[in-house]
């Protein structure tokens, strides 16, 4: 197969028929207009498919050519050009084309006897033209947390698979059965209150022993103070999201946007994610708070700017357990933390919050299936 991919605004809509043909193609080309945005995206999408095909040990590699949109005879030229020069069947991939490239070549490919395909993110399913006749088929296969970021060119540095975090599970969930006494727990421990009755609460405190959390005396060992105020609650987190039927999902990833050359590590481009997961090719996050004082607002401007980066179709929970004084609002909770403008227009950017005093594993399960169209 020779895959001809028209580039457009989002490479995140090219990754999944890449994927999905990758044990196929002999050959791939990357059409792009001679805009700068599309030069740059360009440099980015090969540098991630050289990678992929490497990781996969692929032996096809991708040529890229960048043509006035506008020209009719650049586009005829280009594609007699690939016909006589590669055997085999023409797709072509024009989701993200400009109208004029993708009309010109999709006309050309179907009129001898190639195919035409796009891609419904929403769906996750592929429309191929063949002729006058069209077909509409599910993919089958589904891009893991790594594979996606690196066709994109994103670099992970560092994240939690559930084998890595597989022994702590059984602690990490019975930890979180009594969400305020184990609260309890934790701030006692963290102000090193001599007047709290710990003995009422060993089963808790063994389990921190056993997490490393406290040593054999049951005292915060100084450098797990983070891990019990915060790692622990992305860990019940990643659990409860871990049942839900999602493609792949890690912790705690921490990755690298950059597509320069940056020497000075501090000056990357990098972001830290508590969970993130797959599912039909589409990738999802989930930010963790276990905090009484949190900036909303800022959290939804700051999430509407990341998600964009992985492309189309991403979704974010903003998850804020607090014990400030709360109202019920649309389908979560509004406070201090979280007000109704700012709830609001989470919503509009596809974020969805769940704010309350504590997690119901239940009501959690189900808002996050119905956000992230997970199967029930």
């Amino acid at each position: 197969m020779i895959l001809i991919s028209l580039l457009g605004d989002d490479l995140s809509i090219l990754i999944p028929v890449i994927n999905e043909f990758k044990d196929k193609i002999t050959h791939h080309f990357i059409i792009h207009d001679d805009a700068a945005d599309d030069i740059r995206r360009a440099k980015q999408f090969c540098k991630g498919l050289e990678r992929f095909t490497q990781n996969h040990h692929l032996r096809w590699k991708s040529d890229v050519y960048q043509l006035d949109e506008d020209s009719k005879s650049d586009i005829v030229r280009l594609y007699h050009t690939i016909k006589t020069q590669h055997e085999g069947e023409i797709v072509l991939h024009s989701t993200e084309g400009f109208a004029s490239l993708a009309l010109i070549l999709s006309n050309l490919i179907l009129s001898n006897g190639g195919k035409v395909v796009t891609y419904d993110t929403k769906d996750n399913e592929l429309n191929t033209f063949i002729g006058t006749s069209l077909t509409r088929i599910k993919l089958i296969s589904k891009l893991n947390i790594n594979d996606y970021l690196t066709l994109l060119n994103f670099k992970p540095i560092d994240m939690n698979q559930e084998s890595n975090l597989n022994h702590r599970k059984d602690n990490i969930l019975n930890l979180f059965k009594d969400h305020k006494r184990f609260l309890g727990v934790r701030d006692a421990l963290v102000k090193k209150d001599k007047k709290f009755n710990y003995d009422e609460h060993r089963d808790l405190l063994e389990m921190l022993e056993q997490l490393e959390i406290v040593d054999t005396m049951h005292q915060l060992i100084p450098t797990e103070q983070m891990t019990l105020q915060g790692t622990l609650f992305e860990e019940y987190v990643f659990w409860l999201s871990h049942e839900l039927g999602f493609d792949d999902i890690v912790m705690g990833a921490k990755i690298d946007f950059e597509q320069e050359n940056v020497e000075n590590a501090n000056h990357r481009v990098i972001n830290e994610f508590d969970i993130l997961m797959t599912h039909n090719n589409r990738m999802y996050t989930i930010e963790c708070k276990l905090v009484k004082h949190l900036d909303g607002t800022e959290y939804v401007y700051k999430y509407d700017a990341i998600i964009d980066i992985f492309g189309t179709g991403t979704k974010a929970i903003l998850l804020n357990v607090s014990q400030k004084e709360m109202t019920p609002y649309l389908n979560t909770k509004s406070s201090a933390n979280f007000n109704y403008a700012t709830i609001r227009r989470a919503r509009m950017k596809d974020i969805q919050v769940y704010h309350d005093t504590h997690i119901d594993p239940i009501v959690f399960s189900n808002l996050a299936r119905n956000f992230f169209n997970l199967p029930q």
